[in-house]
């Protein structure tokens, strides 16, 4: 149980979301016993209602002091969620719960690595409508073609995943590739759309980069599967050397890009085991 334990907090703290609940504008916990929020981004002239850059970002990691800050109208009070696209190697999230009606603001946090300097215009949805802001990056631009989600160390990519957990079948199409702190390691990290659940791989990687092969959980220490809700680790999963079997096939490499396959066993924080099948994945 404390290795499995172990496991939640390495990928909590090594992969690309906190698992930390949100706290909302009010200071309250999420909280989904509204139901979702309803809601517009614009005003009574179709126009987006107004949205700001506060602070300074620059290339590489993003500046936890900076954020966007966006206007709701929020019609009907509950939960929400709303995402940018990802641009330059970063994408912009919020989740809470709207407590009342009328002009809300929310703080939409990054998460990725700025790849070059520039202006980047970043699109940002809620119930179904978005809007667009220029979220200016101090650095040195682009060459061109590069600086959106090339799969470098850290950057976040598209591509397309699935996998079925305990008889329920889960798929995304978001990526991290990160060198882990752990020597010649890396993290693979992917997660639903809806930033909901996410899972991820601690991989040995020779040379310091992903290889083709198979790898199996029970093998060594630097072999790990994490499956785990963003907003409780209730119902996290895992196999380590210790506990559980998944075993994963990297089949292909193109640079920081890898496609593969793993299936097999994890253990719940109850020592149940826990079925993974048809895990599939693919980074663009």
């Amino acid at each position: 149980m404390k290795y499995l334990l172990s496991l939640c907090l390495f990928f909590a703290y090594c992969t690309l979301i906190s698992c930390d609940q949100k706290m909302v504008h009010d200071g309250s916990f999420n909280n989904t016993s509204l139901g979702t929020a309803v809601g517009t981004l614009k005003d009574d002239n179709n126009s987006c209602l107004p949205a700001a850059v506060k602070g300074t970002f620059s290339t590489g990691t993003v500046n936890s002091d900076a954020y966007l800050e966006i206007s709701v109208n929020v019609a009907s009070p509950g939960s929400y969620l709303i995402t940018t696209n990802t641009v330059n190697g970063v994408f912009f999230y919020a989740k809470g719960v709207f407590y009342q009606k009328g002009i809300q603001k929310v703080q939409l946090t990054g998460k990725g690595d700025f790849q070059a300097g520039g202006t980047f215009p970043f699109t940002y949805t809620f119930n179904d409508m978005s809007c667009t802001l220029d979220v200016p990056v101090a650095g040195t631009p682009a060459n061109p073609g590069n600086g959106n989600g090339n799969g470098g160390d850290g950057d976040i990519v598209s591509g397309s995943w699935s996998v079925t957990i305990a008889g329920v079948k889960y798929s995304g199409t978001k990526f991290q590739l990160t060198k882990s702190t752990a020597p010649n390691t890396y993290t693979f990290s992917f997660f639903t759309d809806d930033l909901a659940y996410m899972g991820g791989f601690l991989l040995p990687a020779p040379g310091g980069k992903p290889a083709a092969g198979t790898y199996r959980t029970t093998d060594n220490v630097y072999t790990i599967f994490s499956w785990m809700k963003m907003s409780s680790m209730d119902n996290t999963i895992g196999a380590g050397v210790s506990s559980g079997l998944v075993e994963i096939r990297i089949t292909a490499v193109n640079g920081n890009k890898v496609e593969g396959t793993y299936s097999g066993t994890a253990v719940n924080m109850n020592g149940d085991d826990v079925k993974v099948a048809d895990g599939k994945f693919k980074m663009n």
